[in-house]
């Protein structure tokens, strides 16, 4: 697969040439340039000379095994974020799949290879690749906006330097997020207001072309040839005699257009905080996955509602709060709020599919002593019974465009952290609810 010409490469690591010879097989028929290597070694030199989208590697290999690859990879700046698939012959066992996690693994194959299950895995990766490259692509384009509004607006250079800045650091911890989903989330909010931006930006533009500006310098220019004789000029002649009520005019429409240009900026200004106010709360969940804290999660909730708010003002969708009082818990809330902009994201995709209602979104979190729950109903779409099960299965998903990752994902890391997530609907066009259950240590 590309993006503008750019050809996504896999990184594929097996000490077996003709296991080599096998995948490349399976993976011909994807765009993609596939970089063979059968060391751990060799691996590791060519993950620091080529920009990978993916890397899949098989576990056991002489020398350095899969693992330890993981391990110096993740070690690496340019290559920490690079996602790994390892290969695998030897049984599943979940102390071997979690010693792949915890080496940097997002997924595991067993061999035999199944070459649906290997494509349908590495089509969903490469999708991610090219939304990161589009990601890049979206920023730059956006900084070129910016130089010519900077040049259109003198007043507003320091406010573009401010949004130049927040774009950097937003990309910075877009890629320190470390999930694709979350990511993806921030850019579509981020997008939203951006779009009320350039409306106001085209406003002010066309109000700056149209400006009545000119006309007062051509007005002085009347009034310096008449040096000597204005008075005379002001009350006998022809032009003369509507030259001041002109002038009254002239300020009056200069006067609107300062309003107008104020309210303008003004707009702008207020997105542009909301956009730095995402990023910034983004920043404080960047951290390294793993650490954990004693915190309220009605405060890791707030977070990922405040950061998909465009996106709730835009689809006019209601939010109804019902928070009880709870202890505050140990959770790594890097990996919770994952949980909730998935979760939020999926509600918002269900209601947006309505039209002969309010769309609204109910917020509850109760303890029950030896958990807390966090329950997030919308009155959308709902799921068919068929479905309840398959929903957080990897693949899975009723999106058009979507690949099946992010509540599988989810699901995944609650029972990381001790906890699960769970989903509940009568059916079709009756909504859906997913509870999140945290233990209270």
């Amino acid at each position: 697969m590309c993006v503008d010409n750019h050809i996504s490469k896999i990184l594929v690591v097996d000490d077996r040439p003709e296991n080599l010879f096998a995948m490349g097989n399976i993976l011909k028929k994807e765009n993609a340039e596939l970089i063979k290597v059968t060391s751990g070694n060799e691996a590791l030199k060519q993950s620091l000379n080529y920009d990978l989208a993916l890397i899949l590697l098989d576990v056991q290999m002489p020398d350095m095994n899969g693992y330890e690859v993981a391990e110096f990879l993740r070690r690496e700046e340019k290559t920490r974020h690079i996602p790994i698939i390892f290969i695998t012959a030897i049984d599943r066992e979940e102390s071997r799949e979690v010693q792949g996690y915890d080496s940097g693994a997002v997924d595991y194959i067993f061999k035999p290879v199944n070459p649906q299950i290997l494509l349908g895995k590495v089509r969903i990766f490469i999708q991610l690749y090219e939304n990161k490259i589009q990601l890049q692509k979206f920023v730059l384009d956006l900084e070129k906006k910016n130089e010519i509004l900077e040049k259109e607006i003198a007043r507003r250079k320091k406010m573009e330097i401010e949004k130049e800045k927040m774009n950097k650091e937003f990309m910075m911890v877009s890629h320190q997020a470390g999930k694709a989903e979350v990511a993806t989330g921030i850019l579509h909010n981020v997008g939203n207001v951006l779009n009320s931006i350039n409306v106001s930006a085209a406003v002010v533009s066309e109000n700056i072309r149209k400006s009545k500006v000119l006309d007062l310098s051509r007005a002085a220019k009347i009034l310096q040839k008449q040096t000597g004789r204005m008075a005379e000029f002001l009350t006998e002649d022809d032009q003369g005699k509507n030259f001041i009520p002109y002038l009254f005019q002239l300020s009056e429409h200069l006067i609107h257009e300062q309003e107008d240009v104020v309210k303008e900026l003004g707009a702008i200004s207020k997105n542009i905080d909301h956009i730095k106010e995402i990023v910034n709360m983004q920043q404080s969940y960047a951290g390294i996955s793993g650490v954990t804290e004693v915190m309220s999660i009605q405060d890791v909730l707030e977070d990922s509602i405040r950061m998909s708010r465009a996106s709730f003002e835009k689809h006019k969708i209601t939010l109804e709060r019902n928070y009880g009082e709870t202890p505050s818990i140990t959770i790594d809330r890097h990996k919770v709020m994952q949980i909730f902009v998935n979760v939020l994201s999926n509600a918002k995709h269900a209601l947006n599919h309505i039209n002969d209602r309010k769309r609204i979104l109910i917020l509850s979190i109760s303890s029950s002593g030896t958990h807390v729950r966090v329950l997030i109903r919308d009155n959308g779409m709902g799921i068919k019974k068929e479905n309840l099960t398959k929903i957080f299965s990897h693949g899975f998903t009723t999106k058009k465009n979507g690949h099946g990752f992010g509540l599988h994902s989810s699901a995944l890391t609650a029972k990381e952290i001790g906890g699960a997530l769970s989903v509940e609907s009568e059916g079709e066009g009756k909504g859906a609810s997913f509870v999140l259950d945290i233990p209270i240590f």
